[in-house]
């Protein structure tokens, strides 16, 4: 008898341990689907600077701005892994060799890596954006590309394509999307852009700016089941918007350009370990 009841309690005991090897990670209690914890990340979001413009009238000097905006990011009491810069780096002066050295010397000055992606006022001004945006890459490095910081693959796309390019464009640029989702092989992602399927509000009206085509792709490829996306950033209305993509958020951020007499800001972007993300918005200027 008293075999018997040994022989139960080792039989048991070996289906719960081979149950909990199966199922490793729910003997933390923690779902099997839930991903990897990454590290606690800090990172800068810098967009919409309109560095050159000609006539400027009544706005301040954007190199002006954007310097102290840098030298406000040098001050932040965290450390910060990256800076993203996220379109209209530059107003209509991609190729003009001393608008660029003037620009990149400047963002030289801080000290974690910075990462460009091109904006409207980069690459679509001219009658020949492939030009243009061949030129912009001379500059200011790749406008497509994916790279991992503290666990959490981030990248930088060329939305730009999407909201101007033809119907073959926009399937070979979706393409490009779709791969650099995949090189996150699972990971946590963020994805940087400068426009945005959202309607922008302006007028009393609401406008589109890009074709339904486009915006449903976006769409389906940030929600596939293979992404992992937490959020796409981006610029370009020179407000601080949120939407939803699908079940993805998408928070969109003012400029350091202060057209319309709007305050120039910066984002600084925490994700701690559980993929959960907040910002705080720093405003230039006294009491910022």
């Amino acid at each position: 008898m008293s075999d018997n009841r040994h022989f139960h309690r080792t039989f048991s005991l070996l289906i719960v341990l081979t149950a909990m090897f199966l199922n490793g990670c729910c003997y933390q209690q923690v779902s099997c689907d839930t991903p990897p914890a990454n590290e606690s990340i800090y990172f800068v979001q810098i967009t919409d600077t309109h560095l050159g413009v000609d006539d400027p009238g009544d706005l301040e000097d954007h190199y002006g701005a954007t310097e102290m905006i840098i030298g406000d990011v040098k001050e932040l009491p965290v450390d910060v892994d990256f800076v993203a810069v996220t379109g209209d780096i530059m107003h209509e002066k991609t190729g003009d060799a001393d608008a660029e050295e003037k620009t990149l010397a400047m963002f030289a000055k801080l000290e974690p890596p910075v990462h460009f992606l091109p904006g409207n006022h980069d690459i679509l001004y001219g009658p020949d954006s492939e030009e243009l945006l061949d030129k912009y890459e001379s500059a200011f490095g790749r406008a497509d590309y994916g790279f991992e910081n503290g666990g959490v693959w981030f990248i930088m796309f060329n939305s730009e394509l999407l909201a101007e390019g033809t119907a073959e464009v926009i399937d070979k640029q979706i393409g490009v999307l779709k791969r650099l989702i995949r090189a996150s092989k699972g990971k946590r992602t963020v994805i940087f852009i400068h426009s945005s399927p959202a309607a922008d509000l302006y007028g009393g009206k609401f406008h589109y700016g890009w074709p339904k085509e486009a915006a449903e792709k976006f769409t389906a490829a940030i929600n596939s089941p293979q992404a992992n996306v937490i959020a796409v950033i981006g610029g370009h209305f020179h407000r601080e918007e949120k939407h939803y993509f699908g079940d993805v958020p998408v928070y969109l951020t003012g400029a350091v350009a202060n057209f319309w007499g709007r305050q120039s800001v910066f984002k600084l972007f925490h994700i701690d370990p559980k993929g959960r993300i907040t910002y705080r918005l720093r405003y230039l200027g006294r009491g910022n």
